[in-house]
């Protein structure tokens, strides 16, 4: 009863060479197209602080400016370095010869870190003045200040109530 011989059936096993070279082939190719999309995703990530900054700080020199009555000459410690050290915050003024009168307009400028990993960004070094023009420094020859600094959003335009007599519009005389 138990004389009887047992088959074993033997399957292959496991991968051939072929095989294995094709999905190699096809992991290779995939993260040759994948990883510059990553790297570039990311870039375009780290755009996105120094513009906040750069708002954040216009508000606080318009607040600063309604307090004093002029723009502070220099920005506070805490808006300068931003964290992740790929850009800073700087003040300028616009207009150097007029540099011991009080400030009447600014220029904020978010330079890159000459050795982070936002160096070599195309969109150079970002810009936000008094009047809300964004603008760009040093950028490559193909960018544009709205390819940067995302979709252009018009400045705020605050239309005058008064009529002709001073009053506002819907007020009663």
């Amino acid at each position: 009863m138990f004389n009887k011989p047992i088959a074993i059936w033997h399957k292959n096993i496991g991968w051939t060479l072929p095989e294995l070279l094709v999905v190699t082939a096809i992991v290779g190719l995939l993260s040759a197209i994948a990883v510059p999309v990553y790297h570039q995703q990311l870039s375009r990530a780290r755009r996105v602080q120094p513009r906040a900054a750069l708002q954040l700080a216009a508000l606080w020199m318009e607040r600063a400016a309604l307090s004093n009555g002029r723009y502070p000459s220099e920005l506070a410690q805490g808006l300068k370095q931003l964290t992740g050290g790929h850009y800073t915050i700087g003040l300028e003024n616009p207009d150097p010869a007029r540099a011991s009168e009080n400030l009447q307009s600014y220029l904020l400028t978010a330079r890159r870190d000459p050795q982070g990993k936002q160096a070599n960004d195309p969109c150079g070094n970002f810009t936000l003045d008094s009047t809300g023009q964004r603008g760009l420094t040093d950028p490559l020859a193909n960018m544009t200040v709205e390819s940067c600094w995302g979709r252009q959003m018009a400045p705020i335009h605050v239309k005058s109530r008064a009529g002709k007599n001073g009053s506002l519009k819907g007020s009663p005389d």
